[in-house]
This record gives structure tokens, sequence and C-alpha cells, in this order.
């Protein structure tokens, strides 16, 4: 063997030793991040579904969950007796009349669908038709009582429309998440109040 050949040979034999020697990496493997992407949830503008729908009213419970099927939409009540929903025409889009004819009822946004989240924005815009004395709005949390999401709960005054632009904190998500039902309710303190909601969308990290 020429001295070339010999000094490659033991050459490699030292690294092969040195490297069999070398414990196995313990460093754990990182997944990546997968918190999703910032997109729009649902925005009653232009969404598809709620887009095509005809023109007047929802006839009762049955007829409501399968036009909004595909949206966060959710009756509240029996229609005909606490509520009465109607599609209208707003500025050329379709939106939705809600005539709350018993306090507690109005229109829920499901979390079942919305999946809401930490710092999720929800914007909401509605123009009152008819408002009964001391009327106010509210995004509410808790069913059993009174919560208005950020605490905005403005009185209403017939023909100016009105809305807000919420981010949801932890405290929020945890409120809906526990209420019964877990959802956002848009509602109004005294009836009968007619308005409508023309604007509703959700934004967030999915």
């Amino acid at each position: 063997m020429n001295a070339k050949r010999w000094f490659f040979a033991v050459a490699t034999i030292a690294v092969t030793i040195a490297l069999a020697g070398c414990p196995a990496s313990t460093e754990p493997e990182i997944d990546p991040p997968t918190g999703g992407e910032w997109g729009v949830v649902f925005n009653m503008a232009d969404d598809p579904v709620f887009q095509a729908l005809p023109l007047g009213p929802i006839a009762d419970n049955a007829a409501a969950e399968a036009a909004w099927t595909g949206t966060p939409l959710q009756a509240v009540g029996t229609i005909g007796e606490n509520v009465r929903y109607t599609i209208v025409e707003h500025e050329g889009r379709r939106a939705l009349e809600i005539a709350i004819t018993t306090s507690w009822s109005g229109v829920d946004m499901t979390n079942s669908f919305s999946g809401f989240r930490h710092e999720d924005k929800i914007e909401v815009e509605v123009l009152p038709t008819m408002v009964a004395s001391g009327a106010q709005i509210l995004l509410n949390l808790n069913h059993a009582g009174w919560e208005p999401l950020g605490g905005w709960n403005p009185t209403m005054v017939e023909g100016e429309a009105i809305g807000n632009e919420f981010t949801l904190t932890q405290a929020d998500v945890g409120d809906i998440t526990t209420a019964s039902p877990t959802n956002i309710r848009i509602r109004t303190n005294h009836v009968p109040t007619t308005f409508i909601l023309t604007e509703l969308r959700l934004e967030g990290q999915r």
C-alpha cells in the first residue's frame, strides 16, 4: 500500500470511530406553526349563500334553517311568535330585516359555524326602522342575562344607521363557549322593535 492510500484508510477509520462514539441527538423536533392565515370567515354583503336568497319573509324555523345553511345565522325563538325575518334589498344587496316581539329574541351568530377565536374581528351595522321607547342594540354573550359585547349597547333612533367593530378577547371567547347556546346574539331590550341588519362581517385566523 502506498503512502497516500495508507493515509486515507487511517483517516477513514478515525472518522468512523469518532462518529460511533458520539451520542444520538436528543433535540426535539419542532413542528411548524399551525395558527392558520388571517381571512374573512363570513361577510353577509358578498356571501354567495346569503346573497342568493329570494326577497321576502322567511316563513318558519325550518325555512330559516334551510336558507341559512352555510352561514353563521340562526333563528332565535319561534318565527311568527317571537320574531319575524324578511330578506330585503338594501343599497343593491340582500340584508336581513329582524322584527322582534320578544325582548330576548333577535338573530344568532353560531359558534359552531364561526369557531370564535381570540382577536377575531366582528363588524356589525343595523338600520332601525321601528324602535320601542329606549330600545338599545347589543351583541349579547349571556342569554340568561345581559352582557353586551365590548360594553356596546347604544340606544337606537329610527332611520339612523348604527354600527361598531369588535375585537374578541380571551374572556369574550370564554363567555361565548360556556353560554347556552354558544352563540353571539344580535338583539334589543325593548319591543316591538324592527331593524335591518345591513352589515355582518367576521374575520380572523383560521
